[in-house]
């Protein structure tokens, strides 16, 4: 077999595989390593057959793709098959077939695609089989909603809504600001931006909360001796994602006189280093986060006028999960699918109809994040069985106080646990003592009913006689 792997329109590895399968993966164990952060341990495998190649996806994280489809295995009738598994494309060939090739042209030369009048800019002395940039764009132009979009899952309308608004804008230079609450996915958006986009260069997230005072070395670089530590020169971000997309997040942190220099950087697109008295360019793509009210920020004066106004070209909310249940089921499966394969489960984990109902039902205060490390925890925490029941969540404990708007308090409790308790008892004695029906009916766990009880040491026979 013939093997053409690439990235950015551009050849970075080919090889003739004497073998009829090979694997491909992050993992040091396969016949093609991809040393990607989006990649997969063991990601899929492709076999020569008489009739052409069978491509399967050996249940990877983001998934293997033809022609835009994500497949788990798929039969390719053909001399040569092209494989996406982002953000490379490996293309493969029978080796007795004399593929025919293109000629890339010198570095930011432009082609005219077929059948277009758009064109796209390619790399440098590579070759590439004629097809290929009509696959990139096709990416970017595709108006299917599929269940997985991007790094994304969701068929909601909310979901929707906002793979329109980041087709629209993939394309395009405008600076995106980003809004949501925490473990809403707002990275991933960004990187939905930079995937779909005609961008060669790299992905960069800097987190604008983490880093205090070193926040504008890491952004603009510095040289050497620019300050106590500086042993050496530094590239910041900026330099960088030079090509790219720069995320910004939680940019409602950044102090003000970072602020004001990263405002010339979007209006003339320069920069200088710390300590250098040279000045630099970047075409750098900036995309802004925050979890917090991006407008109180600016009344609050923590975000200045001028940069917010920059900043917010073009927004996009994401939903929180608790406004998009109907998701919920999607990411489960997809996250019960990949944890299953990390932790090493021979095969995938199932869910019972009741521990799903608890967790479509969940208020998901850190949103996707939240259900995921809850998954994992579960899985950890599973012994012995190949399907998660209701009573084997790991779901943190729950207050009751508000779970139940239904129940009148006749005398008010002098404080939160007199209230919970009350609570409790009053559900316990309308179900009969049914505690699965009372977790069902409070919206929590059976195991956060069972914590209760034993927290306030309630009889149950007791309650059922008073």
């Amino acid at each position: 077999m013939k093997i053409f792997v690439y990235q950015n329109n551009n050849v970075i590895y080919e090889t003739i595989f004497s073998g009829k399968s090979i694997l491909i993966g992050r993992s040091t164990q396969n016949d093609i390593v991809l040393k990607h952060e989006y990649i997969s341990k063991i990601h899929a495998r492709i076999t020569e057959t008489e009739e052409g190649f069978i491509i399967e996806d050996m249940g990877s994280t983001n998934g293997t793709y033809i022609k835009d489809r994500k497949i788990s295995s798929s039969e390719i009738n053909s001399s040569k098959c092209e494989v996406s598994i982002k953000p490379f494309l490996i293309v493969v060939s029978k080796e007795e077939e004399e593929t025919d090739t293109l000629e890339i042209p010198a570095l930011g030369e432009e082609v005219a695609l077929e059948n277009s009048e758009k064109s796209i800019s390619l790399g440098v002395g590579k070759r590439l089989f004629p097809n290929v940039q009509k696959i990139v764009r096709k990416a970017a132009s595709t108006t299917d909603f599929n269940l997985h979009f991007g790094f994304m899952i969701g068929e909601t309308d909310q979901m929707k809504r906002v793979y329109e608004l980041i087709k629209r804008v993939a394309t395009q230079d405008s600076p995106v600001l980003i809004l949501g609450e925490t473990g809403t996915g707002k990275e991933l958006v960004a990187r939905s931006i930079h995937m779909l986009s005609k961008r060669p260069g790299l992905f960069v997230a800097l987190n604008c909360a983490t880093l205090g005072e070193l926040l504008e070395s890491e952004l603009f670089g510095h040289m050497k001796g620019a300050f106590t530590g500086a042993y050496k020169d530094k590239k910041g971000k900026l330099a960088i994602a030079k090509g790219g997309t720069l995320l910004l997040d939680e940019v409602g942190e950044m102090p003000h006189d970072v602020q004001a220099k990263l405002l010339r950087v979007m209006q003339d697109r320069s920069f200088t280093p710390l300590g250098s008295e040279k000045e630099e360019r970047t075409d750098a793509r900036i995309i802004a986060a925050t979890n917090q009210d991006i407008t109180r920020l600016v009344n609050e004066g923590s975000i200045r006028l001028d940069f917010y106004h920059r900043i917010k070209v073009f927004d996009i909310a994401i939903p929180p999960l608790r406004e998009r249940k109907k998701d919920i089921p999607l990411l489960v499966d997809y996250y019960l699918k990949t944890l299953s394969q990390k932790i090493g489960f021979e095969e995938t984990i199932q869910i019972s109809k009741d521990a799903m109902s608890v967790l479509i039902n969940h208020s998901w205060q850190g949103n996707v994040r939240q259900l995921e490390n809850t998954l994992e925890k579960t899985l950890l925490l599973l012994e012995n069985k190949k399907s998660i029941g209701e009573e084997d969540l790991a779901m943190e404990d729950e207050a009751l106080i508000n779970t139940q708007p239904g129940i009148t308090i006749k005398n008010t409790p002098t404080n939160l646990q007199d209230a919970e308790k009350e609570i409790l008892i009053k559900v316990i004695k309308s179900t009969g003592g049914d505690l699965k029906e009372t977790a069902k009916q409070l919206n929590v766990t059976l195991r956060t009913v069972y914590n209760y009880i034993k927290k306030y040491d309630i009889d149950i026979r007791e309650v059922l006689r008073s």
